[in-house]
Parts: structure tokens; sequence; C-alpha cells
């Protein structure tokens, strides 16, 4: 009843908005293929591939930072499943092409993830012939969950949360989650705190756990010296330049951090600005920001390169966790402006100092952490973050110091994958388990 409504109503607003979707799709030059995977016409069709064989698990990431952070659990299931086909889909195209870069490896097929229509998901079970589905963080679809209820096909939540606000709306509507929640087979939520929200918006207490952040796994990317030398080299730094990073910058955020800090480039010629804006499709709207402004940049993708100017926008993709490896101090985008922050560790793993402004509530476990080890520093506004830049360029020792700590903390929780699997090994079809509970 509760199915059949869903899909109806989704149905009409695919119909009623369908030219929307369309100009959306190839605004995105997402191309009209994309429309067929994700209604579940032109998904890849894999041959059959036994459970005695090894079986097949599905690894959902929605976007570039899920993907980024699964490496660990892929690496611990490839140990753990030797024998078992690896399948990745994806929500965005960013996701895509950062899945596409690090994994197709290790991956039997990647590809978009069908819309949340029973015909679609239909049609892409047919065409893929999971085992089990490991989701990144949470992403509770009810056509994905009945699915997979009436198909006895166990699915696993893995680094998992839930924010306050969304748990009071599933609360609300129990009466409809209740019918999909049950094909959940184990919860492998960040900490305590999400534990009791999962369990109070009616799943089994057996079924979370508290299992850490497996971004602790796979903090970032470290480079060599040499590579670090031959990226400086492409972005005309000098090694004794003061790169300063804004990465995974939202809108608004580059015109308010850097209406601020520029004027430190009069006082500090070594001074040096990376722009990374969090989606790659703002570069053009970023563009216009600084030309209203007067602000002198270059593009990371011009091979003339200007070598007096001290801001360089980056407009290429996948490259952020690479240029913390190059950068003194990382200001994390998302957190001056209401998102709620992005990946601090990332910074962090690369010797790049973390400093973030107030909105870091999606990243409470690393936000928790910095601030108790004093591996990263929490701005009340964008001034606090000028005057700990000034401090740095002023003071010989003062960077140095607290670089040290953030090294230090990267150190301290691993092995979250690790327990993760474990968690699916016990309940899966995988490790000989011949019913879903």
């Amino acid at each position: 009843m509760f199915t059949l409504l869903y899909n109806l109503i989704l149905l009409f607003v695919l119909l009623l908005g369908f030219p929307v979707v369309l100009l959306y799709v190839l605004k995105k030059n997402k191309g009209i293929g994309y429309l067929g995977s994700v209604l579940g016409f032109s998904q890849p069709v894999l041959e059959p591939y036994s459970r005695e064989r090894g079986g097949r698990i599905m690894i959902h990431c929605v976007s570039v930072g899920e993907a980024m952070a699964v490496e660990s659990l892929v690496k611990e299931l490839k140990e753990r499943f030797p024998r078992a086909r690896l399948v990745m889909t994806v929500t965005t195209k960013t996701g895509y092409e950062t899945a596409c870069r690090y994994y197709s490896s290790h991956m039997e097929t990647i590809t978009y993830f069908p819309w949340d229509l029973q015909f679609a998901i239909r049609a892409f079970m047919k065409k893929v012939k999971p085992d089990m589905i490991v989701i990144m963080e949470t992403e509770l679809w009810p056509g994905l969950l009945y699915y997979a209820r009436r198909n006895k096909l166990p699915v696993f939540l893995v680094n998992a949360r839930l924010s306050e606000k969304t748990a009071r709306i599933y609360k609300k509507l129990h009466f409809f989650w209740k019918n999909y929640l049950p094909a959940i087979q184990g919860i492998c939520a960040q900490d305590e705190t999400e534990v009791q929200r999962f369990t109070s918006i009616g799943l089994a207490s057996s079924r979370v756990f508290s299992m850490g952040n497996i971004k602790f796994d796979n903090p970032g990317v470290i480079l060599q010296e040499e590579e670090k030398e031959a990226l400086r080299h492409e972005l005309l730094l000098k090694k004794n330049d003061f790169t300063v990073i804004l990465g995974s910058t939202h809108r608004g955020e580059e015109e308010m951090l850097l209406g601020a800090l520029t004027p430190l480039l009069r006082r500090y010629p070594r001074l040096k600005f990376l722009v990374v804006p969090r989606h790659p499709d703002r570069v053009p709207e970023v563009e216009e920001v600084f030309r209203q402004k007067g602000w002198q940049y270059t593009l990371r993708s011009q091979k003339n390169q200007n070598h007096s100017v001290s801001l360089i926008l980056v407009d290429t993709l996948g490259e952020l966790a690479r240029l913390y490896n190059i950068s003194e101090v990382g200001i994390i985008g998302g957190s001056f402006v209401s998102i709620g922050g992005h990946n601090i560790l990332e910074p962090a793993a690369a010797g790049c100092y973390p400093v973030f402004g107030p909105y870091m509530f999606k990243q409470k476990p690393m936000l928790e952490l910095a601030l108790r080890t004093g591996g990263g520093y929490q701005c009340e506004n964008v001034s606090q973050a000028v005057q700990f830049l000034e401090n740095c360029l002023e003071e010989e020792d003062f960077l140095q110091k607290r670089t040290d700590k953030t090294l230090n903390m990267v150190k301290l929780k691993k092995s979250a994958a690790k327990r993760m699997v474990n968690i699916i090994e016990k309940n899966s079809y995988l490790s000989g388990r011949k019913e879903l509970q």
C-alpha cells in the first residue's frame, strides 16, 4: 500500500517535471545516457556469479567525499572476501569520475545508482545481481529497502550518521518507515550518539553498532618530497612561499574569506592562496566574483600562468588531497557558511594545519578530536582566521608546534573499516549465513 502510493507520487513528480529534469541533466553535462542509467534501462548486464563462487558486493557512494573515504573499506572487503566481485554505484557526476579514477581496477563495474522507482530498482538489480549492498553513510531509500526486504538481500550502512533533525523526521514518519527499516541487517555508526539516534527511529539495538569513523583509516593522500616539488613547480610556487588553501568552498565563502584575507598579500609577498570550490561547476561563478572584486588570479588548468599572481583558482577535478601536501594552512570550506563543514583529517594527514569556522555540525567526531588534541583551530569568525594567519607569518614556531599536534591526531584512531567488515561478515550470506533474521 505505502510502496504503491510512494511510487505513484514519484512517478507523477517525474512526469510532471521531466522537461526540468532533462534541462538539468544537459546543463550538468551528464548526457542522455545518464537518464537511461538512473531509470534502469542502460545499466551494464553482468554475468551471474553465484554465492558459492564468492558472490557480488555492491558498494554505494553518493559523491566525491564518500568515494574517497571508502578506500579502506574496499581494501578490507577484498581481503576478507577475496573471491567476491565488487560493484560500485554513485549518485553524482563528480562521484562517478572520482570512483573511476580510484577504483576502476578493483571493480567489476562502476555505474550510477537508479532512481528510487520500483521499475528502475528491479531493472537495475536484475542486471547487476548483487548478493549484498553496502551503503556509505546514510542513503535510506524506501524503494531500495522494499526490494531488498522482499528478495532477502542484506543491506549494511557503514560510517553511518543521522542528524538530530533527520531523526525527528523519521520518528514522525515511523508509520511509513517501519515497513522498510527491517531490511537493514547492520548499521555501523560513527559514534554512540549516532547509535542512539538510529535506535530511536525504530531500528533494533542488536543491529546498530558504534564503529568509529572510516575516514580515520585513510585520512588523505601523502605525497613524497619529489612529488611535492613537481606540484609546486607546476603551480609556479617557491618552496619558501606560505601557501594557504581554501578547500571545498561553497557559495559566499570565497568572497567572505578572500575579502578579509587578500589585504594580507600587500604585507606578506610570499603568501599564496589556492581556492578549490566544493563543486567544480561553480568555477565560472567564482571567477565572476574575482573579476567584480578586481582580484588578479590564474586558473590551475592554464599552462601559461602569471608568476606575479598570488591567487590560484583550482578548476581541475580530484586534486584537493594532493594540494593539501604543498599547503601550510587549510581553511575548511562549508564551515563559514551553514553547510556543516568538511573532512579535516585530509589536510591534517598531509601536514597542512586545518582552520575551520563555526559551522562544523556535520563533522562532530572530527571536531571534538581536533579541539581535544589541538590538531585544528576553530574560528568564531573570519577575523580570527586573519589573526591566525598573521601569527603564522610573524612568529617562527607558531605553526610548527600546531602542525606536530595535527600529525599526532591523525595517528590516534584507525581500524574502523576492519571493525565494520567484521559486522558485515557475521551477518551476510557471503560468510555462509543462510537466511536473514
